[in-house]
């Protein structure tokens, strides 16, 4: 939408109040825009807690549930919690 008004030569204040966001977040975006062009519309998300599983170990975790026994798989259902 920022993009699009700005096209159309709305002023950044205008656009920001369509947005409702900040004068300087509509120009950055338009400042990304000219530079980049779409690429700057993917959002490229980082941060966050890192990975702690590796696509190798998601492969082979569906190997392991046919090792575990019966027994201690429904020994931790609801339907026993509380009872011994």
């Amino acid at each position: 939408m920022i993009i699009m008004t700005s096209a159309s030569e709305t002023p950044v204040p205008a656009i920001a109040r369509l947005a409702a966001a900040d004068e300087d977040t509509v120009r950055d975006v338009i400042h990304a825009f000219n530079g980049r062009g779409l690429a700057a519309l993917d959002p490229q998300w980082a941060g966050g807690r890192p990975r702690l599983i590796s696509n190798d170990d998601i492969a082979f975790t569906p190997l392991l549930g046919p090792t575990i026994s019966s027994k201690s798989a429904t020994r931790h259902t609801p339907g026993h919690w509380g009872r011994n």
